[in-house]
């Protein structure tokens, strides 16, 4: 059973309808917080301890981790602190931390700050995703596109790809130097002069 403590102010249900709140609350699959600006979690759900790699969020909350002690770059919170002063809300923020166990994840936050009536900052709220695998994905695709475009100009051969739709996905220097095509052909990807040009030259 989740604590009171554990269950933030600004979605605190009215009577009557506390079980759909408690609910949703338990059972979201993004973790879900609030948090002092100095970065002390006030309440999160399940999800969230989850993510952070602690049992529950009660264990989460009386372990007090400050988020500037998890971040990989410490500048992190800084930069989060910064755009919220400016903006109230941040979406997508995107960032390396540490489990409880040491391992660590990219998480992606959406947060808001909630002022108080004097305009200063009371605390942060928001979501928190676990992103992971998909920088990973991501990592490992970037890192191919990279070695395949050094690849294309490291060959002496001129190197046109297109799709099945005859649209020009890559090419190299080399590929417009040998078949004198106008720069500005290759540079939509959807100008049929590349390949009509190439098939030309073979014909």
């Amino acid at each position: 059973t989740m604590t009171e403590a554990a269950l933030p102010e600004s979605v605190a249900p009215e009577a009557g309808a506390e079980q759909p709140y408690r609910s949703f609350w338990e059972h979201a699959v993004e973790g879900i917080f609030q948090m002092t600006p100095e970065g002390r979690y006030l309440s999160a759900n399940p999800a969230m301890a989850g993510i952070l790699g602690y049992d529950s969020p009660e264990d989460l909350i009386a372990a007090r981790p400050a988020v500037g002690e998890r971040c990989v770059d410490p500048r992190d919170p800084a930069r989060l602190r910064a755009l919220l002063e400016r903006q109230d809300v941040v979406v997508g923020f995107e960032h390396r931390t540490r489990r409880k166990d040491g391992a660590l994840i990219w998480i992606s936050q959406n947060v808001r700050a909630v002022r108080g009536p004097d305009g200063h900052t009371a605390y942060y709220e928001g979501t928190v995703e676990d992103i992971t695998e998909a920088r990973d994905v991501r990592d490992r695709l970037n890192e191919a596109v990279s070695r395949l475009g050094a690849a294309l100009e490291s060959t002496a051969d001129g190197l046109l790809i297109v799709d099945r739709e005859g649209r020009v996905a890559s090419y190299n220097e080399r590929f417009a130097e040998l078949w004198h095509i106008p720069p500005e052909a290759l540079a939509t990807g959807d100008d049929p002069r590349p390949l009509s040009f190439g098939l030309d030259q073979l014909a």
